[in-house]
């Protein structure tokens, strides 16, 4: 499933702060709706086609109505942050760390290396599951880095999408499906990569949903 995921590009990505990607349907009219927010615009081109830019330092436009953090906040089935194993392990996370943006990165970090076994066998795990198993691939550490988040209370969420890879599975160019984690800091959604402990992610994903 994962392998017949895989869309091929006509070239590398580079990895700059911002790129646009034009998205053509393989039969049909375009229908599918992407995210649009923090980070990430759509333009349609034609009936056919859109153009997603993607511009990490593209600030989404302020609303005069609050945004509701406790749905970021609150425990669900799987950021089960009530877990008492959960609730350790983002205090050892955390750190020294203070203020909400070195917690983030403490933590994301941190599960980059929590996770000792790093496989496709999970089919998709709570972060109570994740924190006791150790294993898993990026929704797992998705997963446990949005909990963690949330237990120091931090709002997070996880995205799904499609993040370019230079080879994957003897494929070269490809925009790969994945789950990343995403922190409300300074008023913006940030994206956060546990899978490869990156504090910082280039303009190199496509956000489907949130």
């Amino acid at each position: 499933l994962l392998l017949r995921s895989v869309v091929p590009l006509n070239a590398a990505v580079p990895k700059a702060e911002k790129n646009i990607f034009i998205l053509k349907s393989i039969k049909g009219k375009w229908s599918a709706k992407l995210f649009e927010g923090t980070g990430q615009k759509v333009e349609r081109i034609d009936d056919q086609s859109v153009r997603v830019i993607v511009d990490q330092y593209r600030k989404q436009k302020k609303v005069v109505k609050e945004i509701d953090m406790k749905p970021f906040l609150s425990a669900s089935v799987y950021l089960d942050t009530e877990d008492l194993l959960i609730q350790k392990l983002a205090k050892k996370g955390k750190g020294k760390a203070k203020t909400s943006q070195e917690i983030a990165k403490k933590l994301t970090k941190f599960v980059f290396r929590y996770m000792s076994n790093k496989n496709y066998g999970v089919g998709f795990a709570t972060a109570s599951e994740v924190a006791r198993n150790k294993e898993g691939d990026c929704t797992e550490h998705s997963m446990l880095l949005a909990a963690l988040g949330r237990v120091l209370g931090i709002p997070t969420r996880v995205v799904t999408g499609l993040v370019y890879a230079d080879e994957f599975e003897d494929q070269k160019d490809v925009l790969v499906y994945h789950m990343w984690t995403q922190f409300y800091l300074d008023d913006e959604w940030v994206n956060l990569y546990a899978a490869l402990g990156l504090v910082r992610c280039p303009a190199d994903r496509i956000a489907f949903t949130v």
